[in-house]
């Protein structure tokens, strides 16, 4: 079976199309969480596989759903699912941001589960080291769910102290631009040591980009400071 792995997960990818099918949808989970994709000559295959699909349904939202069903249960934790997560992220920012923010959300609603919140950030962030992390658009939109979840709670019939879920999230959120820097920014910053000072463009390239995403998540940090100052 490793051996013809790549083979049977192509013969999958092309033959499952229809994602309103439960079975179809067990089929994704067990598929990704093979244990056999741990292995980093299997990923390519994979990333294939989502830009098939993607570009066929039109959408992520059930890829991105599932890794995050196990990444919250109680079953053994797998690093090949961030690495997949980051790659989903990428492909489609805003609407994986989005995903990722309210489940994120859901689960800070239990002050009991904030751990598990704080690591899946780190080990996901983590993943992605050798790219740009746009930690701007999460906290922005982890932001915008707080907030309807707390002007709208009769709605979703939840029980949970809004001054908790608030701390929770700003704590939450503002160690994104740090993370990201210190992960993101390790193996560049020791490439800059050894070239004397000397950014090159790509060097310089990512650092517009950070600022950029700072800019944006500075933006956002204030104006939900701003309305839960006021916030009943």
């Amino acid at each position: 079976l490793q051996r013809c792995a790549p083979e049977v997960i192509l013969f999958l990818c092309v033959n499952l199309t229809d994602f309103e099918e439960d079975l179809n949808v067990q089929t994704i989970y067990d598929l990704l969480t093979l244990h056999a994709l741990q292995k980093k000559q299997h990923h390519p295959v994979i990333f294939a596989c989502f830009d098939y699909w993607i570009n066929s349904c039109k959408q992520v939202d059930i890829f991105v759903s599932t890794i995050l069903d196990h990444e919250f249960s109680q079953k053994p934790k797998l690093s090949h699912l961030h690495l997949f997560l980051q790659y989903l992220y990428h492909k489609n920012v805003e609407e994986t941001s989005k995903i990722i923010a309210n489940r994120i959300v859901g689960v800070m609603l239990n002050p009991k589960h904030i751990r598990s919140a704080r690591n899946f950030i780190k080990e996901f962030i983590k993943a992605g080291f050798r790219v740009d992390f746009q930690f701007g658009v999460l906290a922005k939109n982890i932001f915008e769910v707080v907030r309807t979840r707390i002007n709208q709670r009769e709605l979703f019939n939840d029980e949970f102290n809004s001054l908790e879920l608030l701390k929770n999230s700003i704590g939450l959120c503002a160690v994104l631009p740090i993370a990201a820097a210190a992960i993101g920014g390790r193996v560049e910053a020791n490439n800059v040591r050894r070239s004397g000072g000397t950014l090159n463009s790509f060097q310089t390239g990512s650092l517009n980009r950070f600022h950029s995403q700072l800019q944006q998540f500075m933006i956002s940090s204030a104006e939900f400071l701003r309305w839960a100052a006021t916030a009943e």
